[in-house]
């Protein structure tokens, strides 16, 4: 049961969101197979689940970035109150870094090795504010020092090779911040990053959105890292949003079986034995069954699981589920 549109509250708000993929090999690759999400201005949103699981494909869209052959096959993308999926790559490029930025997971991708990386954070304040000579240089200084590059006015003249992957990821995030965006994505940023300076860098994402209230929507699928940095979590599975809900509510009372599954392979203290792990593998996106696509992996599927996709159901105050059987 999706929640009614409610664009004047929401600062996002993603309706039936449905991204296909076309291709000569294997046909429609339904990527993105109905994702509803909202998210408030401030507010933090976990979107977790495997590889091939549609996290990055819905974020992508959000900022209308899908890779082709990738198409929109219907839905809604409500920012500010505006239907992103109605709009021009013209008008997305006045949104794209100004209303809205993302970070990705490997910032060498992001930063151009030829550049320093004031040049870089210079170049998107340039493009989106307009400002020129000292003002410019003093919003550098200001977007490194949001965060915590220690010495930004020296370290501004440092090529990405003279940092270090932790230092590296900051510098992206700097970019993405420099034009104060109300949205900002994180696809899986702490990916290449040890485990101390992973708790630092989500220890600082979390310090940012309280300076500068913007909304984050942080992508992974490691649950350990929603519980740290979210306020609500969405759980998708083959192209759908399989439970959401508040962080609290999903790791006391979890409602569907594979996010039951997710939280028994999060590695515990007094663990000695093997971590435990889903059975299987996740469906082809090319051929989903009928019924509720994780049905061949759950335990307490039944014939119904196998015939018919259960609808979303509530499991608790602003906590949804798709599942026939859900955990009491």
């Amino acid at each position: 049961m999706t929640a009614p549109i409610s664009p004047e509250t929401d600062l996002l708000r993603v309706e039936d969101l449905r991204v296909y993929f076309d291709t000569r090999r294997f046909g429609t690759v339904k990527a993105v197979d109905g994702v509803s999400i909202s998210l408030g201005e401030g507010e933090s949103l976990g979107i977790v689940g495997e590889s091939g699981s549609g996290k990055t494909v819905t974020a992508l869209t959000i900022l209308r970035l899908e890779p082709k052959p990738a198409r929109i096959v219907g839905g809604h993308i409500w920012f500010r109150g505006e239907d992103l999926a109605q709009k021009s790559q013209r008008e997305m490029r006045r949104l794209r870094g100004s209303e809205m930025s993302m970070v990705l997971q490997d910032p060498m991708t992001s930063l151009n090795p030829s550049f320093s990386i004031g040049n870089q954070v210079g170049e998107s304040i340039t493009l989106h504010k307009g400002l020129k000579r000292d003002s410019l240089q003093d919003k550098i200084i200001e977007a490194l020092d949001l965060v915590r590059i220690p010495s930004s006015s020296t370290r501004s003249n440092d090529f990405p090779h003279q940092l270090s992957g932790g230092m590296r990821q900051r510098v992206v995030g700097a970019i993405a911040l420099s034009s104060e965006p109300r949205l900002l994505i994180a696809d899986e940023p702490t990916t290449s990053l040890d485990v101390t300076i992973q708790s630092q860098y989500l220890q600082l994402m979390t310090e940012i959105q309280q300076e500068t209230r913007v909304g984050l929507i942080f992508i992974t699928h490691d649950l350990g890292i929603v519980a740290k940095v979210c306020d609500k979590v969405a759980v998708m599975y083959a192209g759908r949003v399989v439970e959401q809900g508040p962080v609290i509510d999903l790791f006391e009372r979890p409602a569907h079986p594979y996010t039951t599954g997710l939280l028994n392979c999060l590695p515990r203290l007094e663990q000695v034995d093997k971590l435990a792990q889903i059975e299987g593998q996740p469906p082809d996106p090319a051929n989903f069954p009928v019924g509720c696509r994780f049905a061949p992996r759950c335990p307490k599927a039944k014939d119904i699981c196998l015939e018919q996709y259960p609808e979303e159901t509530p499991a608790g105050e602003n906590h949804t589920v798709s599942c026939w059987f859900p955990e009491s």
